[in-house]
């Protein structure tokens, strides 16, 4: 019998946001996050400044989550990623409705470039998040037959794979 190179087993897939991949499109997210509102900061600085100390501790959030996605995919990084986030889409949403306290400039300013680009940025990852968040945390279930029903979207297994010989059946498959 020939020896064929192992193919994936029949272990449900993580997801697209465990792997490096997803956690690098939430990495780019969140920092592209930080950069929109660095970008604001130098006019937040003599309008309102508290306003740019929340914006200084959101760049520090964003990079510091950003460091912890890198790290690991657990579900508590993506809750972070995804937390930080909706905080900020909760701020802007306040700062065109209501009005920050001593800020007013921006109520009803929903047209905003910069503001535009967050709100699209911090909704992508709050998605993002919660999607990579439920597959962590199904990832992290031991059991693999309950891990195979959680999961939406187990690969197929591969009936044929290339072997040293060429083409043939994996694990026996006829």
């Amino acid at each position: 019998m020939r020896q064929l190179i192992p193919t994936p087993s029949t272990a449900p897939h993580a997801g697209a946001a465990s792997e490096p991949a997803g956690r690098a499109v939430g990495v780019l997210l969140l920092l592209a996050v930080g950069l929109v509102h660095l970008l604001d900061a130098p006019q937040t600085y003599h309008d309102t400044r508290y306003v740019f100390w929340m914006y200084i501790a959101l760049m520090a959030g964003t990079v510091i989550v950003a460091a912890l996605l890198l790290h690991t995919g657990a579900a508590w990084a993506w809750a972070a990623a995804g937390a930080l986030s909706a905080l900020v889409l909760v701020g802007y949403l306040l700062s065109r409705t209501t009005g920050l306290p001593g800020s007013g400039d921006d109520v009803g300013n929903w047209l905003d470039p910069l503001g535009l680009a967050s709100v699209w940025l911090e909704t992508a990852l709050v998605l993002l998040s919660a999607y990579g968040a439920a597959i962590a945390r199904v990832a992290a279930i031991a059991d693999p037959a309950q891990r195979r029903v959680l999961m939406a979207a187990e690969p197929a297994r591969p009936r044929y794979g290339l072997g040293r010989a060429g083409l043939g059946p994996v694990d026996g498959a006829e």
